[in-house]
């Protein structure tokens, strides 16, 4: 598998790996065990969205069979590496590629890409916003 950062490639064993993985997943405060797979309901839902879209003439038929979900796949989690870091903590990362969603969210950020950067409220990175921050004071007691 890759590193988190850089271009290394870190061997890990597989039961460390999968430990690492599970462990990362029992915290309820970030993730939360379904039920069921929404996986179906999900479709429908963006199924109904573009109908009405369609209808309402918002999109044409092209852009409706282009977004129109052809799979059901679920996304795929996996995590890399942080070699840089004590312990090696993972980084999750979900793949998208290929799911229920993905040509929607392509064409969303066709459409948004153009308005990014073009505010007075863009932040480009972490270190852009923490420099942004670094002159915000907040009084005590504010929140």
């Amino acid at each position: 598998m890759g590193a988190d950062k850089g271009r290394s490639t870190v061997v890990l064993d597989k039961e460390d790996y999968e430990e690492k993985v599970h462990e990362m997943l029992k915290d309820d405060k970030t993730y939360e065990t379904l039920k069921a797979d929404p996986t179906a309901k999900y479709k429908r839902k963006l199924i109904a969205i573009l109908t009405r879209l369609q209808k309402e003439k918002k999109i044409d038929d092209a852009q409706y069979r282009l977004l129109y979900p052809t799979t059901a796949n679920t996304p795929r989690l996996y995590c890399t590496t942080k070699i840089h870091k004590p312990g090696n903590p993972i980084r999750p990362i979900v793949d998208y590629t290929d799911s229920l969603g993905y040509e929607t969210s392509k064409a969303l950020a066709d459409l948004l890409n153009p308005l990014v950067g073009n505010t007075e409220h863009h932040v480009k990175n972490s270190k852009d916003l923490a420099e942004e921050l670094s002159g915000v004071y907040i009084e005590e007691n504010i929140m």
